[in-house]
């Protein structure tokens, strides 16, 4: 069957296609011929949000693994492993910034290479 609509013009853009609104009643009651009740409505609004998230494993599930294979091994380990593994020495200013690139190897030379003449001359020049 088909449900009666009214088209508005679209407020994100005027020339995009029309939107078609539909009444809520129309909806709800093709919903109620299609599924039954309310219940099997739900079940079948679960069943389309699991299948959805299967879909999504299948085209990301690659990726996702293997970014966190070496997460889950990093969880299991001891306290003294975790320093080991690079997160101690951070700074709490090198904290990433939203859409901040990160820096190539010749820009972490550079930081080292200020570093080491900032402390050099505040070793020389003690005020």
């Amino acid at each position: 069957t088909t449900l009666k609509f009214k088209t508005r013009d679209n407020p994100h853009n005027p020339g995009w296609t029309p939107m078609k609104l539909y009444l809520r009643k129309h909806v709800y009651c093709l919903s109620m011929k299609r599924f039954g009740s309310e219940e099997k409505l739900a079940d079948e609004k679960k069943e389309r949000e699991s299948q959805k998230y299967e879909r999504f494993l299948i085209k990301t599930g690659d990726a996702l693994s293997s970014s966190t294979k070496g997460l889950r091994a990093d969880l299991n380990a001891h306290p003294e492993e975790v320093q080991s593994l690079g997160t101690a020495d951070l700074e709490p200013d090198a904290k990433k910034k939203r859409g901040a690139k990160p820096m190539t190897e010749s820009q972490k030379r550079k930081k080292v290479a200020l570093g080491n003449l900032v402390s050099k001359s505040e070793a020389t020049n003690p005020d």
